[in-house]
């Protein structure tokens, strides 16, 4: 594999990947996470922004191990996703800031932050990073939050979250306001209904008709 490095910024990775180009993952890996990615994106928490850059993403932990499948960097304004679109992070190195990963396309930019929630909580085994400014409003500061600071992608936010987990005490969050991330929240659950339940919930307690107000 060869080392790939990704641009700063906003939507861009801040971690180093150890990644070569493979054959995509069976249908069987990210059978569940399209169906999924398609909810997400007909709740309009997830696509394109007004400068172009793609927001949302999601993944789902292999069982019994730290590897997972994410959606692939720059996907979420496309219409829909195949296998080309996603990829497993096989390894990483959060003190490192290092991705060790397979497949047709690098893992999105928010990939670290995915691999610190599974690091810190074995029980999580999907992860749901989407955006909708008035439920990233409300919930600043009211469930676990990261630091301002902390900006997308980047290796702060992964220790934020860590560290989040660490100081729940029996009590680990399974909402996560990305406090760096304006409009950035994470839906964590022991399966992909379990994460997507939460966010439905939360959606509809803002407005019954479960769509956010951009």
């Amino acid at each position: 594999m060869n080392p790939q490095s990704s641009a700063s910024g906003e939507g861009a990775a801040k971690f180093t990947p150890r990644w070569g180009a493979t054959t995509p993952l069976p249908e069987s890996d990210w059978r569940d996470l399209s169906r999924w990615r398609e909810k997400l994106a007909a709740l309009h928490v997830l696509g394109v922004d007004a400068d172009g850059i793609a927001f949302g993403n999601l993944s789902q932990r292999r069982f019994g191990t730290f590897r997972f499948i994410i959606t692939g960097t720059q996907t979420a304004g496309l219409s829909s996703l195949d296998e080309r679109h996603f990829v497993e992070v096989a390894s990483f190195d959060l003190e490192r800031h290092a991705l060790e990963c397979r497949g047709p396309i690098l893992p999105s930019s928010e990939a670290l932050s995915h691999a610190a929630v599974y690091a810190s909580d074995p029980r999580v085994m999907a992860c749901l990073h989407v955006h909708h400014p008035r439920l990233w409003r409300e919930l600043f500061g009211r469930v676990p939050t990261t630091s301002s600071d902390g900006e997308c992608g980047s290796l702060k936010m992964a220790h934020d979250i860590l560290q989040l987990f660490a100081d729940a005490r029996g009590h680990e969050p399974r909402i996560v306001v990305m406090g760096g991330h304006r409009d950035g929240l994470l839906f964590m659950g022991e399966t992909l209904e379990d994460a997507g339940r939460r966010l439905s919930e939360e959606l509809l307690r803002l407005q019954p008709s479960a769509l956010p107000a951009r």
